[in-house]
Order: C-alpha cells, then sequence, then structure tokens
C-alpha cells in the first residue's frame, strides 16, 4: 500500500512539472513579437528556451525547501488552473468574433484567383468565410467548450474535445509553413496542461473499475448482444455487396460504352505527318475494346492507352510504353467505315495521321 501511495505521489510530481512546462510554452503568447505578420522567428523561439530554463530552476529550488513535496504540489495545481484560466483568455477573442461573423474574411482577391493558385492558408480561411452561419457555428462551440473549462469537473471535457482541432491545426500549420506554428502551439500546450495534470486522477479512477463485472452479461443480456452482433454483420456484408456490385455495374458501363465504337480493329497507317523531331514512324494502330491499344513501329508492338469521345469525334493517346514522350490529344474524322483522320497534338506540336481499316480475315474465311 505504501509502495503505491508513494508512486501516485511521484506520478503527481511527474504531471504537475510537466503541466508547469506546458503552462511555460503556451505563456509565450503574451511575450512575443511579430515581424512581416510572421510569429515564427527567433526571438520567440528563445523565449521558449528562456521559460523552460525558469520552470526548471524553480522546481530545482523547491526540492531544497522544507516540505518540498507540498509546495511541488501546490505549484502543480496552480500552474493547471493557470492552464485553463490562460487558454480560456486565449480563446475568449476568437469565440467572440465568430459569433459577430467578422473572424473569417472574405476575400475578393482569393475569389478571383484560380483555386489552385492559392496558398493553403488562404484556400482554408476562404472556404470558412463562405458561411456566416458556419462561422457562428464554430464560435458557438468555442464558447461551449470555454464554459466547461471554467468549472473543474468539465474541463476533462473541454480539454479532450480541443485536443483533436488543435492537433489538426498544428498539423496544418507544420505541413503549410503558415509562420503561425507558435500560435497553435501555446492552444495546444495549454491544453496538454490541462490533461496531463488530471492523469494520476484518471488513473485512480480506472483501478475502482471492475472490469470483470462491467463486462459480465446475463443469458438475456448475452443473447441480446449476440444478435445486435448478428444485425451488424448483416449490415456489413450488405454494405460490402453493395459496393462491389457498384464495382461491377461501373465496369459494365464502361465495357458497353468502348465496346462498339468505330475505331476498334486493326488500322493501316497511310499518311503520317508530325512537326515532332523523330517521331517513330507508326505502321498500324490496334484498338482492342477496352482502353488500351497498341502500335506496330518496325515490325514491333508497344502499347498505349486511349480514350475515345464518340459524342465530339475527340481521341487521346498516351502511357506509350515505348515512347514516353508522345501525348496526342485532337480529334478524329470518319471519312467511310473504313477511313478515318486524325488532327491533334502531340505535346505542343502539331500531328496528322490518316488511317485505313485492315478487312477482318477471319470473318471472309
Amino acid at each position: 500500500m505504501k509502495a503505491t501511495t508513494s508512486f501516485d505521489q511521484k506520478f503527481q510530481f511527474l504531471t504537475g512539472f510537466l503541466c508547469s512546462c506546458c503552462l511555460a510554452i503556451g505563456m509565450v503568447r503574451f511575450s512575443w513579437s511579430i515581424e512581416d505578420g510572421c510569429i515564427d522567428i527567433l526571438p520567440n523561439f528563445n523565449l521558449l528556451a528562456r521559460n523552460l530554463m525558469v520552470v526548471a530552476g524553480t522546481y530545482l529550488f523547491l526540492l531544497f525547501l522544507k516540505d518540498a513535496d507540498g509546495k511541488i504540489s501546490d505549484l502543480g495545481m496552480i500552474n493547471w488552473i493557470l492552464c485553463r484560466y490562460m487558454l480560456i483568455y486565449a480563446l475568449i477573442p476568437g469565440a467572440i468574433n465568430k459569433l459577430s461573423n467578422i473572424h473569417y474574411q472574405y476575400s475578393y482577391s482569393n475569389a478571383s484567383e484560380r483555386m489552385m493558385d492559392l496558398d493553403p492558408s488562404g484556400l482554408l480561411w476562404q472556404l470558412y468565410s463562405a458561411s456566416d452561419n458556419y462561422e457562428w457555428l464554430i464560435g458557438l462551440g468555442q464558447v461551449l467548450i470555454i464554459l466547461m473549462l471554467t468549472f473543474r469537473k468539465t474541463t476533462p471535457i473541454a480539454t479532450l474535445l480541443l485536443l483533436p482541432i488543435l492537433i489538426n491545426n498544428l498539423a496544418f500549420a507544420i505541413v503549410f509553413d503558415s509562420c503561425n506554428l507558435l500560435s497553435y502551439l501555446s492552444y495546444l500546450s495549454f491544453t496538454l496542461g490541462g490533461i496531463i495534470y488530471m492523469l494520476p486522477k484518471f488513473l485512480r479512477w480506472m483501478r475502482t473499475l471492475k472490469f470483470h463485472k462491467l463486462l459480465g452479461l446475463n443469458p438475456k443480456q448475452r443473447s441480446h448482444v449476440l444478435k445486435s452482433f448478428g444485425i451488424f454483420k448483416i449490415i456489413i456484408i450488405t454494405g460490402l455487396m453493395m459496393q462491389q456490385l457498384w464495382m461491377v455495374d461501373r465496369s459494365r458501363n464502361y465495357y458497353r460504352t468502348h465496346k462498339n465504337h468505330p475505331l476498334i480493329g486493326v488500322w493501316d497507317v497511310d499518311t503520317l505527318r508530325a512537326s515532332t523531331e523523330n517521331f517513330p514512324k507508326f505502321n498500324r494502330l490496334i484498338f482492342e475494346q477496352s482502353i488500351v491499344g497498341n502500335v506496330e513501329v518496325s515490325d514491333s508492338l508497344s502499347k498505349f492507352y486511349y480514350i475515345v469521345d464518340t459524342n465530339y469525334h475527340q481521341m487521346e493517346f498516351y502511357n506509350f510504353h515505348e515512347f514516353r514522350a508522345l501525348d496526342l490529344k485532337g480529334k478524329y474524322k470518319l471519312i467511310d467505315s473504313n477511313r478515318v483522320e486524325y488532327v491533334g497534338r502531340n505535346n505542343k506540336d502539331s500531328i496528322y495521321f490518316s488511317l485505313i481499316k485492315q478487312e477482318d480475315k477471319l470473318k471472309k474465311e
């Protein structure tokens, strides 16, 4: 029993120290400087090191005082309370601005740009600003979390709700280099401080649970669980069947679309004119009843893929296995059932060829 108590005390001291470190990291937001709209600058990271050294020095000093255990325990509690209040303080401005629909400002300059030209932060900001109701709901959610943070019993719920959101924000800042990494890190540090300090209480609560009683079921409950599990299996199997049937139906429709277009068969290249240097001399083109074709060059076949649009008479050739530089896009014209002309481009160079269809000797025989 004494060993368990000693372990609990040491664990509480450790969580109190980690909570203090989280508070030290988060407090940087109240003393940082900004250069050209960027927070992630070297002086601010130096503040992180300074604050963590202050925490380490404080705990080291307390170890040499009388009743060090009590003082360290009190300091951990004070820092946990400060983490909660600092998080509330940091969340309030954003919550009020979102409720007032002034946080996410719509940008007409971003709206006039192509989506692919926007930086990730601008694109995300434009998305959030598209709906005032959505912004208001985000603000309402933040207000509810702030209210839960004001009470000790509901603080764990609030911090667990915030944790995945803040991790996502931090990941966004890291991956897309948003220059606000320290801002998201401060929010996350306050939240982690609120969680870490509560871990000993959570573990003590876990020890009081009797899992064998929680998992024990009487025959009637066991029968109900088995029936529920059976329904769950039926839902899973039905979902898998629907997915497979959808894939089969999609393949069947695709096959029907490409089965009977007029270019299927073997075609001799009658005329070939290309502005591309060293364009391979096509002898024959073979179009299968799919997206796969073959081209004959110097008595050897090379596979490629093609797409036919019979409505607009467009055709693309791509992914030549032997001629990787080729990428043909253009239009075909049916002169008659046995003759086709194709005009298009190979990348930026013009291409023209005419095809004559070979007769099916097997059908003649």
